[in-house]
């Protein structure tokens, strides 16, 4: 590099002192100086396309913790958007995380057995992710990339890919070919502006507009580990509420913003490709009272089960959260759903299923680095349709988090559930384990 950087000005210096007569070009004839700035000419466009380069490759893929990135640069409608892979990653947000767990199972480890017989030993019996006792496990590496559509009018995208044993879980519909990768959300959007209604103080000026597949809008918790208060998640993040929705999703915001409105059609409840000819409705509606208790409000309706399209599937999710001061924070959820023609005990499509679940969070920040969260919740369903560990589950979980760095979690957390059914749990009514998980936030 220093030896470019000598040649560089050099020859700079040269051609600068011949121009303005501070040297005479007696020792070379008219076409060796030609030749000479033709070279000071090409290496300045060396030194150009270097800068150019290094300017591209640093810092355009920015590391920006939560769910919904706003990084990610817009391009004002209408603007010249040059191609090319440099450019492409100059507009491309990157994040994600990397999530690593251990479980450690407290009941005596008898060789406890199922109501069927068959051997239970070596499982977090009803968990969603952290299924597996006594054991390190790698829940998820979590890419995702996203180009924010710009707010006054444009298009954009995001792509989460999912590795590890997370991933075998949220594609659970694809179970004859399971394997530790999947696709979380993928969509393209699009912002469009509604001049008719600018300045109107009811109607949205903007709507967004989503089409592909994306998160659900029911319940309190998600997938991504680091926007959660605890490691493990709720009986209700899996039993009462699907994970994810293919179709379209639109939403914009009335009355000065300050009513958050959804509304969308797919194919169902965690379906890549729909199992009937019908469609699903979504609904989501999301608003804040008295400054301080923010309320949001989901509804799904739509034909469930395969090859049918008269007897619809319906779930209400209801989520309220609150600050209650700076370091005190509550969340409750309540959802309910329920499901015609279900298989009874004889395998006819006679019965009706209905689940509510119901979870209570407090938080509370002690330092800028260290926290806890107790969480207690109740799952019930009259059919053992959502979950087969009979109809009445219950758990109190208790986590600890400090934050090494502003990319780095730790969590620690105990957890105690209980089910009416005395073998539900390896044998047990109760199970109760020990949990560590550090989360590395990209």
């Amino acid at each position: 590099m220093k030896k470019f950087a000598a040649m560089f000005f050099g020859s700079v210096m040269a051609v600068l002192m011949i121009t303005f007569g501070i040297i005479t070009p007696a020792f070379a004839d008219e076409n060796e100086v030609v030749a000479l700035k033709n070279e000071v000419k090409e290496l300045k466009g060396v030194v150009s396309a270097l800068q150019s380069e290094m300017k591209s490759m640093k810092g355009h893929i920015t590391p920006t913790p939560g769910k919904e990135s706003t990084a990610a640069m817009i391009i004002p409608p209408g603007e010249e958007h040059p191609s090319g892979l440099v450019k492409t990653l100059d507009d491309i947000h990157m994040g994600g995380y990397v999530d690593v767990q251990y479980s450690m199972a407290l009941n005596d480890g008898t060789d406890h057995r199922t109501a069927a017989g068959a051997q239970n030993t070596g499982t977090n019996t009803g968990r969603i992710f952290d299924t597996d006792q006594d054991s390190f496990t790698l829940n998820l590496v979590e890419l995702s990339f996203q180009r924010i559509a710009n707010p006054e009018g444009g298009a954009g995208f995001r792509a989460d890919i999912m590795i590890g044993e997370d991933a075998e879980v949220v594609d659970y519909d694809t179970s004859t070919d399971r394997d530790e990768f999947a696709i979380q959300q993928a969509y393209v959007e699009y912002n469009q502006p509604l001049s008719a209604f600018e300045g109107n103080e009811i109607l949205p000026d903007t709507i967004n507009l989503k089409a592909g597949r994306f998160v659900t809008l029911a319940g309190a918790e998600v997938i991504e580990a680091a926007d959660n208060w605890n490691i493990s998640r709720s009986f209700a993040f899996g039993l009462a509420i699907p994970f994810f929705h293919l179709g379209v999703r639109s939403n914009f915001k009335m009355f000065n913003d300050k009513l958050d409105v959804y509304a969308g059609l797919n194919n169902g409840w965690d379906n890549v490709v729909d199992n009937n000819k019908a469609k699903t409705l979504e609904f989501g509606a999301g608003y804040t009272l008295f400054d301080k208790i923010n309320m949001f409000h989901s509804l799904y309706s739509g034909a469930e089960n395969n090859d049918q399209t008269s007897k619809k599937r319906f779930l209400m999710s209801h989520v309220a959260s609150v600050n209650l001061t700076d370091k005190l924070s509550l969340k409750g959820e309540f959802n309910h759903g329920y499901q015609p023609r279900v298989l009874d005990a004889t395998g006819t499509e006679n019965n009706t299923a209905d689940w509510q679940s119901y979870a209570g969070y407090v938080r509370y920040q002690f330092t800028d680095k260290f926290a806890t969260t107790y969480r207690a919740e109740i799952f019930k369903q009259d059919e053992l349709f959502r979950t087969a560990l009979d109809y009445t589950l219950s758990s109190h979980t208790l986590t600890a988090e400090y934050k090494l760095t502003d990319n780095m979690l730790t969590r620690f957390e105990y957890r105690a559930d209980k089910s009416n059914d005395a073998i539900a749990f390896d044998g047990d009514s109760n199970q109760q384990t020990l949990g560590a998980q550090v989360v590395y936030i990209i």
